[in-house]
């Protein structure tokens, strides 16, 4: 088959013109090949919904994901911060390949990236909501977008033109450049209408355009729980006084591992009282059954249509949150709940329900994943690796690891061993997360580990 290069997007325009393959014709050429629902949440801590075990958190559509398909206990990020990891996910390369490390770095994908792979197989694409594309380019091969990103005016609507129409009304709901309320103790219930929130509108103005002949990929990706915390009134009334505790303090790590988190855990952010911290933890529970929510609606309608059983879906997130754990809050760092994330895989008809895989894998694999699904080859110029056979049982000849990182700094898990590099030149961190799921006890210096730790170095930095 037709191998995918990267030069394809530039001549994608010209090559349907001179084919005469009209936007019907291309409709027509792949109405029974699946559709691909792509359904992405930010900073959604990786254990924090019902089928993961989390003993608060109702997430009932979740868990339907979760018993239609795979559900991933090993999955991680390919960078703690908003961009690196949604360019990754988008584009099957790690964030050094592409050369996206900030949340202001530009990314070129012209030619690449699952939305324009998809295009050229004749599937009309559609993004509504949090996407953090950077630069002019707010499509990077969608066609339609209803929903765009964030920026200094406010969220805005999208044409397929580009053109940008404020939301001036979201400024109160969602409000992502008031510093003041990123922090854990400005925790409040979002009293507007619902039908005024950003991720009710994110999935109303999507759910029209699924309704469709021809197979298609949508994706629809929503801010919360990402901060501010404020749930709107009925979640927050919903998980009120139910909010736990971090399981580790600050104060319990041990000497050598207090560096490389957050400059959070220096701060006023590191003295909450017990009740600040409840409050907040409670909020963001109740952000996560509000996507919860917007997902059920989603897949409601598919049923009614009756593409349901159809649908390749994906439920991911960018990253985790520290969410006061090791008295820090938000992400940046290498510790499990700032990077690893829920991944959940759902295509009754070649994923076995209710599979669970514990094999280590990261968001460099969604993409050849999605195209392995959909009947195509991989692309060629991706570095991850379709997860099809470890969703069918056959661990053979597959990826052992996932990687987090950038340059000289990052993270590799391999089994239930972590290597961390902190900050470039620093002493590395290895952790076993079946005898330490808290990572607080180093056995780099350990000789019995001498060898892996060299193997886990040279691991992490070939991943790029």
């Amino acid at each position: 088959m037709f191998k995918y290069k990267r030069f394809f997007g530039l001549l994608l325009p010209l090559f349907i013109g001179l084919s005469g393959c009209s936007s019907e014709s291309a409709s027509e050429a792949n109405q029974d090949q699946p559709n691909v629902l792509i359904l992405m949440a930010d900073e959604h801590v990786w254990d924090a919904f019902g089928a993961a075990g989390h003993p608060i958190v109702q997430t009932p559509n979740l868990d339907r994901l979760a018993s239609r398909g795979a559900r991933f206990t090993v999955a991680y990020a390919t960078w703690p911060a908003c961009v690196a990891a949604r360019m990754s996910l988008l584009t099957g390369k790690y964030p050094t390949e592409i050369g996206v490390r900030g949340n202001n770095d530009n990314c070129d994908t012209i030619g690449s990236g699952y939305a324009t792979f998809f295009s050229y197989h004749g599937y009309p694409t559609m993004v509504s909501g949090k996407m953090h594309f950077i630069g002019e380019d707010q499509f990077h091969g969608f066609d339609y977008r209803p929903i765009g990103d964030y920026n200094h005016s406010g969220w805005y609507v999208s044409d397929t033109t580009g053109n940008r129409e404020p939301f001036d009304w979201l400024q109160a709901d969602m409000d992502v450049h008031n510093m003041e309320d990123r922090r854990p103790d400005s925790a409040r219930p979002y009293d507007g209408p619902l039908e005024e929130s950003l991720s009710w509108n994110i999935t109303q103005r999507g759910l029209p355009w699924l309704d469709r002949e021809s197979s298609w990929l949508a994706v629809f990706s929503y801010l919360q729980p990402h901060w501010p915390w404020q749930p709107p009134q009925s979640y927050w009334d919903q998980y009120e006084g139910k909010g736990d505790l971090p399981r580790v303090r600050y104060e319990d790590i041990p000497e050598g591992l207090q560096s490389g988190i957050s400059r959070r855990t220096t701060d006023d952010w590191n003295v909450l009282t017990d009740d600040e911290i409840r409050r907040t933890r409670a909020a963001y529970y109740g952000m996560i059954t509000f996507v919860d929510d917007q997902i059920g609606r989603i897949l409601d309608e598919l049923e009614n249509l009756g593409t349901l059983d159809n649908t390749i879906i994906v439920y991911t997130s960018d990253h985790g949150e520290m969410l006061g754990e090791r008295g820090t809050w938000l992400k940046g760092n290498y510790f499990d709940p700032a990077t690893r994330i829920p991944l959940l895989i759902s295509y009754p008809s070649l994923i076995p329900e209710g599979t669970v895989v514990n094999t280590p894998v990261d968001l460099t694999d969604v993409f050849p994943t999605l195209a392995d699904l959909a009947g195509f080859s991989t692309p060629s110029d991706v570095s991850g690796e379709s997860l099809v056979p470890l969703m069918r049982g056959d661990l053979s000849g597959c990826n052992d690891w996932a990687a987090s990182g950038y340059g000289d700094v990052g993270m590799v898990r391999q089994g239930d061993l972590k290597l961390i590099i902190p900050s470039p030149g620093a002493d590395p961190w290895l952790f076993d997360l079946a005898e330490d799921p808290d990572e607080l006890k180093n056995l780099s210096r350990k000789p019995a580990y001498a060898e892996k730790l060299s193997e886990l170095t040279h691991l992490l930095f070939s991943a790029w």
